[in-house]
């Protein structure tokens, strides 16, 4: 007789959940999604005789959901996609990247590199779901953008090459406090063992306090620590091997994507393609040609002023360093859904450089507040359209116009995409 498993929410990973359980045809496959009245159970269900062997738990259902209550009384096994996903997959070259930001640069430039010399499959957080790799085989990679939501219901996730970009205060709305939200990306190493590689931001004062004997640990840094990993030595960027040799990889002349964040994201991902066995020269070759992601400080326009989208700064963090990225005036469009974030660092590093803040959305008085505590000329506008069109009316020749939001989309547009590319229209039409 099938077991039942119940696949909460039914989104695009839920939907390759409920695809992947029902290959394996072992299980009855159950949908919970109060948006689909008519494909999903009730919650009373749950109160009845069905019997849930487990739940796969889409990553935007919250810890404290009345559903993820029930279950939890039921004493059912709540996982994430990509816990079940390693259960079943042949694939044994699981690469997890994680980290408050550069997630999503780096394993785009992570796939790039890998893909010119190994069948390379890009899933997880940065918008494939897992699932679609399933006909990964055993010698192929796949490499994975992992969030806290996901990891937070991982049990026995074990990659063969973990990445902690950084860590900083995010999704505290989520989480609840910074310490949940930290160990929840912790999880993404907690069972792995020799022979598999744990690389971390030797310059994040979090992560350098890290320490474990189960695998080899690499650090990168854009200046030399001393330790095994990447660093940068003058403009080189070298390798230092766990016996303390080195070489040369390249230079950070030949990075094409801008910020000084951006060279912490190149050194990381030398360093998972170097853990991989890619070449030096193919590293090379890739990260030089690499010209950045969509939504991450993505050139649009330039009319004398230059139009810049960073939709993907969700948090402040992400937009101090979309700020540090230039050395002309800004006008800078922030604002959004509030995840509970703190914004007063990001008015200390946007003082001397912004021009003035265009507010929006359900954050703007918020960060009025921090604005005006840190002497930063505003305004309030109503949405995106006004936005652009005051920015042009604001920004004289040689300036910069960033959407920079240092918050989630989630008030006014489904996504940080969505919010990307009404800016990219609207700019193209109006300026």
């Amino acid at each position: 007789m099938k077991k039942n498993v119940l696949v909460a929410g039914l989104g695009k990973t839920g939907k390759g959940a409920v695809e992947a359980l029902k290959k394996q045809n072992e299980y009855s496959v159950y949908v919970y999604d109060d948006k689909l009245k008519d494909e999903s159970i009730d919650m009373a269900d749950l109160d009845g005789d069905l019997k849930f062997e487990f739940c796969i738990k889409s990553p935007g259902i919250k810890p404290d959901s009345p559903l993820v209550k029930k279950l939890e009384e039921k004493n059912i096994r709540i996982i994430s996609d990509v816990e079940y996903f390693q259960e079943i997959s042949a694939c044994k070259n699981f690469i997890g990247v994680t980290g408050t930001n550069g997630k999503t640069t780096c394993v785009e430039l992570i796939t790039s590199i890998l893909s010119k010399k190994k069948k390379t499959y890009l899933v997880g957080n940065v918008g494939e779901s897992v699932f679609s790799a399933m006909d990964a085989q055993k010698d192929d990679w796949v490499v994975c953008e992992l969030s806290s939501f996901q990891l937070e219901y991982t049990e026995h996730l074990r990659p063969k090459i973990a990445l902690i970009t950084n860590i900083t205060k995010d999704h505290i709305d989520w989480h609840k406090n910074f310490e949940n939200y930290k160990n929840a990306k912790y999880k993404i190493f907690q069972n792995m063992k020799n022979g598999d590689y744990l690389i971390l931001n030797g310059e994040d004062a979090i992560l350098s306090m890290i320490y474990t004997k189960k695998c080899g640990v690499y650090y990168f840094a854009k200046r030399d620590l001393g330790l095994p990993g990447v660093f940068v030595v003058k403009k080189d960027i070298i390798f230092r091997s766990f016996d303390f040799a080195e070489e040369k990889i390249m230079t950070t002349d030949e990075i094409k994507i801008p910020g000084g964040h951006n060279v912490e994201n190149v050194l990381a991902c030398v360093m998972v393609a170097l853990a991989a066995g890619i070449d030096k020269q193919t590293i090379r070759e890739a990260v030089s040609e690499f010209e950045g992601v969509e939504h991450r400080i993505e050139f649009v326009k330039d009319n004398g002023v230059k139009y810049y989208n960073d939709s993907k700064g969700t948090n402040p963090d992400s937009t101090i360093k979309a700020l540090e990225s230039f050395n002309s005036p800004i006008i800078l469009l922030a604002g959004g859904y509030d995840k509970n974030s703190d914004f007063d660092l990001m008015m200390n590093s946007a003082r001397g450089k912004v021009k003035k803040m265009l507010l929006m959305g359900a954050t703007k008085n918020k960060l009025a507040q921090a604005a005006e505590n840190a002497q930063i000329d505003y305004e309030f506008v109503e949405n995106m359209q006004e936005a652009v069109k005051r920015a042009k009316e604001l920004a004289k020749e040689g300036e910069i116009v960033l959407l920079s939001p240092a918050c989630a989309s989630w008030d006014m547009y489904k996504s940080y995409e969505e919010r990307g590319k009404d800016f990219k229209d609207i700019v193209n039409k109006v300026v």
